[in-house]
């Protein structure tokens, strides 16, 4: 992970729940004493909509929006949002630890979001979009 030596370390790991977190962040600490980037780069999306335009009556609107599924938006907030939160937490030893092994440096976190997050339009996705919003708004919180 130093950018000295050019040596990166990409790891795959489950960001919904604490305990792989966290035994991602030992295996790192075992490996490395700072990290200088964290990318969370985690995201999914589940399922669409047909809603768009808002050509629908009030009532189709309604069925249509209020049809969606609680838990595919919880899993899409889940990964995207909390996730980003909770790996972000979990590396905060070893990002801060950059400015002691190396003074003067700081480390970064970068969240992948997407333009979706910015759009006026759901382009058929309506929990993926919200997320991503609330991710980007999450990465202004966390700076």
């Amino acid at each position: 992970m130093s950018v000295q030596s050019r040596d990166y370390t990409f790891v795959v790991s489950v960001i919904q729940r604490h305990n792989p977190l966290s035994n991602l962040v030992e295996e790192v600490k075992g490996r490395e004493k700072n990290i200088d980037v964290l990318v969370n780069n985690a995201g999914v999306s589940s399922g669409s909509s047909e809603v768009e335009k808002g050509d629908e009556s009030a009532e189709q609107l309604s069925k249509e929006l209020f049809g969606e599924d609680l838990v595919k938006w919880e899993d899409v907030y889940r990964t995207n949002v909390v996730g980003h939160f909770f790996t972000t937490a979990a590396f905060i030893p070893l990002l801060a630890a950059t400015f002691t092994v190396h003074p003067g440096r700081t480390a970064a976190v970068i969240n992948n979001t997407s333009m979706s997050g910015i759009t006026r339009t759901t382009q058929h996705h309506f929990k993926y979009n919200v997320s991503k919003g609330a991710a980007i708004h999450l990465t202004t919180l966390l700076a």
